[in-house]
């Protein structure tokens, strides 16, 4: 009974984080303490690295992740990913500040919490049917307005289907978050 309790609550307390996701993304009100985050656990604006954040965040499981990746998505995929990732995040920092956002100046959690922000960043991505999206991640880091900004920019620096290929392999990343850091975050059922 007891585990059937859990399940219970787990359900209860995952319904009302997505509600709470989903009410900030469509009320507009971007998650920018985590984005910060991020940010940081990445290097910074000036020396934002995606193999930096996937270092903190994946720890010693990074290597299988990224032979994981490199299976399922071929390796030009990931060079490609690596390439807009390493644009993307700078400057959709860049595009906040010139929309005037105010970026906060206690990321949340901690940048150094690589757990916690595991945990965060695999619960923002997840949209209303419960599933791993990276646009829905975008826009609850970010909102929609700028999400649609970087789109722009990164189709016009690297071309559509860098883009495509960028969102397929972040989706998959971000869901494989799940394992390393999100592990207090109960795996919505498919």
């Amino acid at each position: 009974m007891k585990q059937l309790e859990r399940v219970v609550l787990g359900a209860a307390i995952m319904a009302l984080s997505l509600s709470a996701i989903s009410s900030a993304a469509s009320a507009g009100t971007p998650n920018l303490a985590l984005s910060v985050s991020m940010n940081l656990a990445g290097g910074g604006p000036d020396k934002f690295s995606t193999n930096r954040l996937m270092s903190g965040l994946f720890g010693h499981q990074k290597v299988a992740e990224l032979a994981s990746l490199r299976k399922k998505f071929g390796l030009s995929s990931m060079s490609s990913f690596f390439h807009v990732s390493d644009f993307a995040v700078p400057d959709a920092m860049k595009i906040v500040q010139q929309k005037n956002m105010t970026l906060p100046d206690d990321p949340s959690p901690p940048p150094e919490n690589t757990k916690a922000l595991a945990a965060a960043l695999y619960r923002t991505s997840l949209n209303s049917s419960g599933k791993v999206q990276a646009e829905t991640l975008l826009d609850n880091l970010l909102s929609r307005p700028v999400r649609d900004q970087l789109i722009t920019d990164i189709d016009a620096k690297f071309g559509a289907g860098a883009r495509t290929s960028y969102f397929a392999v972040l989706t998959q990343l971000v869901s494989d978050l799940h394992s390393v850091g999100a592990g207090a975050v109960a795996k919505p059922h498919t």
